[in-house]
């Protein structure tokens, strides 16, 4: 992605950029509708998909706080927490997004519950974000659908350019997005890294230095 960015800065645009937020992604996979995708989608079947089909289902959790315990309770949704197998199964559950993005001619990069969408713009194209707040939409519908949410409260929005382009940007300008009016940030996290709106890593460097 942020070979992408330094490409369209080559070639004089700007990238914007938004960070989707899914609501406890892992907790809410529907096990039938996952199921169901591994066979289809990946022709993952017999004694594997049924292993698979065993890995999620009949799963139960329950709260303990000391020596107190609540209720044992049968889970009918999710993929487990920190197992190796989660992530790989969440990403199978999503995996049709990307045919929703593409129709829009955005481009994205998805690890786990992470999604970013984005797209380069020149100067004159920068008033008109209209394709990418479409894109988000119909992702968000995607997820509704699919009994995942996506938290638009929560997304974050930047704009990568060069350091004299930026000289004129008005960051307190908003992009708004399934009814929220989203400001664009000087800097995001994303997998450990802060990238903040030139590249420079500045940010990124000073952060793990601190810590």
């Amino acid at each position: 992605m942020v070979g992408d960015i330094q490409r369209a800065a080559g070639d004089g645009k700007s990238t914007v950029l938004l960070v989707l937020d899914i609501s406890a992604a892992f907790d809410a996979v529907n096990h039938s509708v996952l199921g169901a995708r591994v066979n289809t989608d990946f022709a993952i079947g017999g004694i594997v998909g049924r292993r698979i089909e065993s890995f999620v289902a009949d799963r139960s959790q329950y709260v303990a706080v000391g020596v107190e315990r609540s209720e044992t309770v049968r889970l009918a949704s999710g993929v487990p927490h920190g197992s190796n197998l989660g992530p790989l199964l969440f990403a199978m559950y999503v995996s049709q997004i990307g045919q929703v993005v593409d129709a829009f001619g955005i481009q994205h990069y998805q690890y786990a519950d992470d999604l970013m969408l984005y797209c380069a713009r020149t100067a004159s194209q920068l008033d008109d974000l209209s394709p990418l707040v479409r894109c988000f939409d119909n992702v968000s519908l995607w997820f509704h659908r699919n009994a995942l949410l996506l938290n638009a409260g929560k997304t974050e929005a930047i704009l990568f350019a060069t350091r004299q382009w930026l000289v004129g940007v008005d960051f307190s300008h908003t992009i708004k997005v399934a009814g929220a009016d989203i400001q664009f940030s000087e800097s995001v996290k994303l997998l450990g890294v802060t990238l903040d709106t030139s590249l420079s890593f500045d940010q990124h460097v000073t952060n793990v230095v601190r810590a």
